[in-house]
């Protein structure tokens, strides 16, 4: 079995990821959603999205790899919730994704309790629409 360093996450462990946190508390749990409710990428979008999400959390030689881990852990949270493939639980997914990617680079688990959002994730707003924009 290969090491966390070495794992490459996919679509198929996302929807995983989902299935297990909604499983018996909503319909079509793991399922991408397929209404449109206020965000901006429409269902039809969702998997070239979420392509493209899993290719940047994976690509480890990319300009990506630039920022430290904790940048790219919040980039891939920020990232995760602008596309929200499902119709609930996407933060609880893109919290996983975060911890994902911070555990994969030897840091702790991180929960994101309400004083961690304040002092972590709120001031790497800029820092993250940098990442997302300048990639």
């Amino acid at each position: 079995m290969a090491s966390i360093h070495d794992y490459n996450i996919s679509e198929t462990d996302i929807k995983h990821i989902h299935f297990m946190i909604s499983e018996n508390l909503v319909p079509n749990s793991g399922q991408y959603r397929t209404n449109d409710f206020d965000v901006t990428i429409l269902p039809s979008e969702i998997p070239k999205h979420m392509s493209e999400l899993i290719n940047f959390i994976n690509n480890k030689g990319g300009a990506f790899y630039k920022f430290r881990p904790i940048e790219r852990a919040a980039c891939i949270h920020h990232r995760f919730l602008k596309i929200s493939p499902f119709s609930n639980s996407n933060e609880s997914v893109a919290r996983l994704l975060m911890n994902f990617v911070l555990i994969k680079n030897g840091y702790p688990l991180r929960s994101s309790e309400l004083r961690t959002k304040k002092n972590i994730l709120i001031p790497l707003t800029k820092k993250i629409q940098y990442i997302s924009f300048s990639l």
